[in-house]
């Protein structure tokens, strides 16, 4: 049983608490505290030690400002935290509530874009932080009460001390954390997507054409089912194409009107003519542009939608031109 005085563990049959020196029997009979045993299973000793730390001289408030320290009073005594406020989750993980960071942190970045919730939060952690963080400090120190019930009341509120108190490595160590996940989530964001170049010659489809891109070209970052880009280095100069489904073609009379309206050209552009080729047995148009620095060929396949296939290379290389030749020659149209 438990002297309910200090709070000090004692022998069932002891009548003079070895700690305080205070009469047993007269303590129960003071506090009309009658002990629970395994024979008439009223109580436990737990039960028992909590009732003994809440009416004698080593009551709860005790140990709970040994764990909260100095501020005690003027967090217990606090409408509206300052700190929790201006300095959030940085603050509860300064007081060593890193639970409630974590959940302030967590809401915070789902509700980042909406602007006014964050504020909210902000308002709402400096009305309602000493009132939880109290709660927790109580709920902490019980546990540590009944993991040390051997121990006099001294001791345990040394303990309480240690376990509680402030941290400033923890805030920092928080900072840290969030610079690096907003670092990397950064990083992650405005990298290029790097893909690998094919290893070898590789079919494809968009829409009702299929293709065939060779070895050594890479996939761009912001293909989609109906627009694809693909590009290689040859020594010094890059090959590019796109091959692109146009499923708005009803917005024009036909091909010519679709390449006029959206191939865009400098006024110093060379824009040839608008000719007619056959790729696999298919009619397609061409359109030539040649620049200072490239040159652009368009191919058009009309139909219910048009398909716009696009190579640029450097203007005085010839390095793409088998590939692109290749390229073209691989396209198969199927309804």
């Amino acid at each position: 049983m438990y002297c309910l005085r200090c709070g000090t563990k004692v022998d069932d049959k002891a009548i003079i608490c070895p700690h305080c020196n205070a009469n047993i029997k007269e303590e129960y009979a003071r506090y009309n505290y009658v002990p629970r045993n395994e024979t008439n299973n009223k109580n436990t000793h737990d039960d028992q030690y909590l009732y003994s730390v809440k009416y004698s001289y080593g009551n709860e408030k005790d140990f709970i400002q040994a764990y909260v320290g100095k501020n005690y009073e003027k967090i217990k005594k606090s409408d509206f935290s300052i700190p929790s406020f201006f300095l959030g989750p940085f603050y509860f993980c300064y007081r060593k509530y890193s639970v409630l960071a974590i959940i302030w942190i967590i809401c915070f970045f789902i509700f980042f874009t909406t602007g006014f919730i964050p504020l909210i939060m902000a308002i709402a952690s400096g009305f309602l932080f000493p009132k939880i963080y109290l709660q927790e400090v109580k709920k902490r120190t019980k546990e540590i009460r009944l993991k040390n019930k051997n121990q006099g009341k001294e001791a345990i509120k040394e303990i309480c001390s240690k376990k509680g108190g402030t941290s400033i490595v923890r805030p920092i160590i928080l900072l840290v954390i969030i610079i690096s996940i907003i670092s990397a989530i950064y990083y992650i964001a405005t990298k290029p997507f790097e893909e690998k170049p094919l290893e070898k010659n590789t079919p494809y489809q968009v829409g009702n054409i299929t293709y065939t891109i060779p070895k050594g070209y890479e996939e761009g970052d912001y293909t989609t089912d109906d627009y694809k880009y693909y590009s290689a280095m040859k020594e010094d100069t890059y090959c590019n194409i796109t091959i692109t489904n146009i499923t708005y073609a009803d917005l024009y009379e036909n091909g010519e009107d679709y390449l006029n309206e959206n191939i865009y050209t400098n006024e110093n552009d060379l824009v040839e003519p608008t000719q007619q080729i056959t790729i696999n047995n298919k009619t397609w148009l061409h359109k030539k542009i040649t620049s200072e620095y490239e040159v652009e060929n368009n191919y058009l396949l009309e139909g219910k939608t048009f398909y716009k296939v696009e190579t640029s290379n450097d203007v005085n290389s010839t390095l793409c031109d088998e590939d692109f030749s290749n390229i073209l020659n691989s396209i198969k149209y199927k309804e």
